[in-house]
């Protein structure tokens, strides 16, 4: 590490006492050192002087830390939400809504998917191998509630000898959608003596595994395509995501009547078997933020009667909307009344005053925000401060929209930026400062500076760190026969990063090791290879 070099160190008395110690030696006949003399006046006023230089040579502000940061190839991290599993029951028919709110006290998390209640469930699970033998395990009421809360039963599908061609099959209740993403929560043991290393995207599963659906007796078994596995092949816990091409029906499994996934295993890379403790299709994802404002991607339809910009996500109960027609990166918010159709919201309009809009869309906004996404005007001059009315905002979230100045009435996205060192006269930037509340534009050499309406199109407020909250029950006002809680700690919320722990985790991050060079290097590297479990690595003195 370089040497803390401190600048302003001298004093205003260090500084006149080592002075006039030097009169004597520079100007004998120099003898009245008191105060009163023009000499000594003099010489207080350049020390004093000097004592302001010093001071303000050894300041720095937050710009030049940011800059430090970025020579570092560093930059601060901002405020996180947490997240959660719930766990969602319902007697009655319920289809929950994307964002949906659930609360848990004082905290707010919204769905970050849809999910129909009461749904898929699983009725049973199969394991068959190649030598014919088929384990099934058929779950009653109790067992079933067991495997879906993650209890004590355990299951290995694909047996314990993990031999090419076993079969692991789901029997369903219910068939999957055709055509919609379907969530399947699983959850592996861990129960091994050697931990699996945790996996994260870009990862390649250890096994080569066949996903399939029975579509009907003459087509047969048809391949299922996976969106995404969060559980790599059954290795830790995750969401298995499904898009059911066609239309299911029931088929015989092991002496049980149900709807039919199998997967199969084509080739076999673990270390150990692996076992699931869980499965249910009723888990959904949440993330602890209150959104204000949200952006809705829409469609435009139109017909002999006109035109209709329909959104395709759907409001919540207490939601606003307002829609947005395009022209060549130019959007013009429209005026008009929705109505709302199975939720989604449509407006009419009318083309014929700029021609067809090349895109669209609809801002979703809560009825209590209404004043709040109109900020103050910008008024044109440089280096604005904009104060908003929220703290604690999601900076990923948080969108703006500023009024064009040469097209009155349109207005223009602008992008979001750390600093303006890189943006020129003519670049649409703001800094968001989240903590306080406050936009701040450029100067109009960096930066264009706004003038005329500005519109918050996204914006979201998160506890951070304080959100990551003990298993708790949740309720929404929108779904009151629905049961729902979290089954573990909730994870992932931070607060922003200091300038401090920014530069200690720089220098944390320099004992890293990415590269290997001794024996040593390459036994931590293969420890912590994502997805593997080794309990050690030495060097045996002999080419494998």
């Amino acid at each position: 590490m370089l040497p803390e070099i401190q600048l302003d160190k001298d004093r205003f008395e260090s500084m006149t006492r080592e002075m006039q110690n030097m009169i004597s030696s520079i100007c004998p006949a120099w003898t009245d050192y008191n105060a009163h003399d023009p000499g000594i006046t003099l010489m207080e006023l350049f020390a004093w002087l000097k004592e302001i230089q010093q001071y303000h040579m050894d300041q720095i502000n937050e710009g030049q830390m940011m800059q430090y940061l970025r020579l570092l190839g560093q930059k601060r991290h901002g405020r996180s939400a947490a997240r959660v599993l719930l766990s969602l029951q319902s007697k009655e028919p319920l289809w929950i809504k994307k964002n949906s709110r659930f609360y848990a006290g004082k905290f707010c998390f919204e769905t970050e998917r849809e999910l129909a209640l009461p749904g898929i469930q699983t009725v049973f699970c199969a394991c068959q191998e190649p030598d014919g033998l088929t384990v099934s395990d058929s779950l009653t009421v109790l067992e079933r509630e067991q495997l879906a809360h993650d209890g004590q039963m355990e299951f290995y599908p694909f047996g314990h000898k993990l031999r090419f061609g076993t079969t692991f099959y789901l029997g369903l209740d219910n068939p999957l959608p055709p055509g919609k993403e379907t969530a399947l929560s699983v959850r592996v043991s861990q129960k091994w003596p050697v931990k699996r290393n945790r996996i994260e995207d870009g990862f390649l599963p250890l096994a080569d595994l066949s996903y399939e659906y029975f579509e009907n007796k003459e087509t047969g078994w048809k391949p299922l395509p996976v969106i995404h596995d969060e559980s790599f092949g059954f290795l830790q816990d995750g969401f298995l995501s499904f898009s059911c091409p066609g239309a299911m029906e029931k088929t015989q499994i092991a002496g049980h009547k149900a709807y039919g996934v199998r997967i199969v295993l084509k080739e076999s890379g673990y270390e150990v078997p692996p076992v699931i403790t869980g499965l249910d299709f009723a888990y959904v994802p949440a993330v602890q933020k209150h959104t204000r404002a949200r952006l809705l991607p829409a469609r435009l339809c139109t017909s002999e009667q006109g035109a209709e910009v329909v959104s395709e996500e759907p409001l919540l109960g207490d939601e606003r909307a307002e829609c947005f027609l395009g022209f060549h990166g130019r959007y013009q918010p429209v005026s008009l009344k929705h109505q709302l159709r199975e939720g989604y919201a449509v407006f009419s309009v009318s083309l014929f005053n700029e021609g067809m809009p090349d895109e669209v869309f609809v801002c979703a906004y809560e009825q209590t925000f209404d004043r709040d996404r109109n900020p103050p005007d910008g008024d044109g001059f440089p280096g604005q401060h904009i104060p908003l009315k929220d703290r604690e905002l999601l900076t990923e979230d948080f969108l703006l929209l500023a009024e064009d100045q040469e097209k009155p009435g349109f207005f223009n996205f602008w992008s979001q930026v750390e600093d303006f060192h890189s943006s020129g006269p003519e670049d649409r930037h703001y800094i968001l400062d989240g903590e306080k509340g406050e936009l701040i534009f450029g100067d109009g050499f960096y930066g264009m500076a706004p003038e005329g309406r500005l519109l918050i199109a996204g914006c979201a407020v998160s506890f951070g760190k304080a959100g990551n909250i003990n298993p708790a029950d949740f309720t929404a006002q929108e779904y009151e026969t629905l049961t729902a809680v979290s089954r573990t700690d909730a994870w992932g919320g931070e607060d922003p990063e200091g300038f401090v722990e920014a530069f200690r985790r720089f220098e944390r991050s320099q004992h890293d090791m990415f590269q290997a060079v001794t024996l040593a290097d390459y036994e931590a590297l293969a420890m912590r290879t994502p997805g593997l479990m080794l309990h050690s690595c030495r060097w045996t003195g002999k080419w494998i």
